[in-house]
């Protein structure tokens, strides 16, 4: 081998070592994190799965879903508001959303995201 190669290699692992120890001696601690905004939520009766035009709702098709407070509908069934909602809307009936009900209203309910109202069967 050259000697010019040899020091050319000599330089390239010093230059390496010296950058693996400047690396290394990293002492300053990770920067702190941002606090996260915190939002209010609240919990939303859902469509858990495809609900088919017509047919009975079970409690098995719902779930609560977590859901920002600022951005709550009165048409929403809360948990907060009617904790036995998936039990209450069992037997319902699945129809295609139209007029949108009153928001008190006992016959109509709007469930997110499938977007579909309920006509409950009593």
């Amino acid at each position: 081998m050259k000697p010019a190669r040899i020091i050319v290699l000599v330089i390239a692992l010093a230059a390496g070592g010296i950058a693996a120890f400047l690396a290394s001696r990293s002492d300053s601690p990770p920067p702190a994190q941002a606090p996260v905004a915190q939002i209010e939520t609240v919990d939303v009766l859902v469509a858990g799965n495809d609900i088919g035009l017509g047919s009975t709702v079970q409690g098995a098709h719902l779930r609560w879903q977590i859901w920002p407070k600022d951005s709550v509908s009165p048409f929403f069934i809360r948990k907060d508001e009617r904790p036995d909602a998936l039990n209450q809307v069992g037997g319902s009936i699945a129809r295609q959303r139209g007029r949108v009900p009153p928001p008190h209203s006992s016959v109509n309910m709007t469930f997110l995201p499938s977007l579909l109202n309920v006509a409950e069967c009593q």
